[in-house]
């Protein structure tokens, strides 16, 4: 090994040397230099946040380093052989900046609401899982530090309120959705739901009927996962070749048929790819091509500006929305029972309402069916409708309302 030190701090000393001092420097305590030799099977660096370790398949013959969910298969791409295995790890100093963030947003909450407390929660966890994908599952310390994280916005929240009583913070309160009347925060830990919380839903007609994404249907039900509905970046960066050389075969049939791409072409692969095959069909498309450069831009914007953007890595414009957590909303409310069972924690029965639809202010009052007073008194769907119908006052009193389209 003494050897390989030695040729790590040669190569050090010889790349500091080739850098001019005016400009800049390279200190032997801020740098890693790792050697692949002999004695040592491993080829260590980190970039971007991302601590990798490749091991070349002819150093693990015995299967000695077992092959997880955070490993990417390096593949040869003439030969198509697969010649390697990188290991992914979040780094320390990014775990840190998770942190610090989280810290940031305790401390600015000062009297703000617990919606925009948790909002800013689900927002940062989005922006770290979206990145990390499956480096973040291996790393033990940066699930412990979401784990602390998640308990400390909480506990914010619980303060707030002026009470820490557990029996008054059911899980039902954090995660549910918001047209359920919970704060809508996004897991990223394994969190129990108390089994007292069950009762209801055994109760209930329908009880819990299903779990996706590999939940078991056990006593102990847990709050869904984030990670379990953000795909690996290897799985995506495969699933993006075969959707883009889908749609250029698609596109090639409908130039030699003469037609358009029709939403009904592209439905199943809309909103996959890297980047989203969706972006291809915004109003300003033809200008993005001359956007150049806009990922440095936005990494230097935190040189301009003082505000956090979690997503100084991506662009909606140009790669389109990354992550899709429609699964996720109705997995919860599944976890936690059902719709019955999670209006068991709310004031839903002394309303009096015999449905809780339309009680929210995210559901439409207006849906189909709903039945409105015209100004004569009589009664009319909302669907029934005409320009030019005169609507009963929103007071009461016969003040007409002239409805235009």
């Amino acid at each position: 090994m003494r050897h390989d030190v030695n040729l790590g701090r040669a190569v050090f000393w010889d790349l500091k040397n080739r850098l001019p001092r005016s400009i800049t420097t390279i200190e032997w305590d801020d740098s890693f230099t790792s050697v692949y030799s002999r004695d040592n099977p491993n080829l260590l660096f980190s970039m971007c946040g991302f601590e990798v370790r490749i091991l070349p398949k002819i150093r693990n013959q015995n299967d000695e380093f077992p092959v997880k969910d955070s490993v990417w298969s390096l593949v040869d791409n003439t030969t198509k052989e697969r010649t390697a295995h990188a290991f992914l790890q979040v780094t320390e100093d990014d775990i840190q900046k998770f942190n610090n963030r989280i810290r940031q947003i305790l401390m600015s909450s000062g009297s703000t609401t617990f919606t925009k407390i948790a909002n800013k929660w689900n927002t940062a966890l989005i922006a770290l899982f979206t990145y990390y994908r499956e480096a973040a599952v291996s790393t033990i310390e940066l699930l412990d530090t979401i784990v602390k994280c998640e308990t400390k916005i909480q506990t914010r929240v619980k303060i707030g309120l002026n009470s820490k009583m557990p029996s008054r913070f059911p899980p039902a309160v954090f995660y549910t959705p918001k047209e359920l009347g919970g704060l809508g925060m996004i897991s990223g830990s394994h969190i129990l739901i108390p089994a007292s919380d069950k009762r209801w839903s055994k109760q209930t007609d329908t009880g819990v009927t299903h779990y996706r994404s590999g939940m078991t249907h056990d006593e102990e039900t847990l709050i869904p996962n984030i990670f379990r509905y953000i795909i690996p970046w290897e799985a995506e960066f495969i699933d993006s070749q075969r959707v883009w050389t889908e749609y250029s075969q698609k596109r090639m049939e409908a130039n030699q048929q003469n037609r358009r791409l029709t939403l009904e072409d592209l439905e199943d692969s809309w909103d996959r790819g890297l980047p989203r095959i969706n972006t291809l069909f915004q109003k300003d498309r033809s200008t993005l091509s001359f956007d150049k450069g806009f990922r440095a831009r936005a990494e230097f914007k935190i040189y301009q500006l003082m505000k956090n953007n979690p997503f100084w890595w991506t662009s909606q414009r140009h790669d389109g929305k990354l992550w899709n957590l429609n699964a996720y909303r109705t997995d919860v409310i599944q976890a936690l029972g059902g719709v019955e069972t999670i209006l068991e924690h709310t004031l839903f029965k002394a309303t009096g309402f015999p449905s809780w639809e339309g009680l929210f202010w995210e559901k439409a009052c207006l849906a189909k069916g709903t039945m409105l007073l015209r100004y004569d008194s009589t009664k009319v769907a909302v669907e029934d409708v005409k320009e030019g119908d005169l609507l009963l006052g929103p007071d009461g009193g016969p003040r007409p309302r002239r409805i235009l389209s």
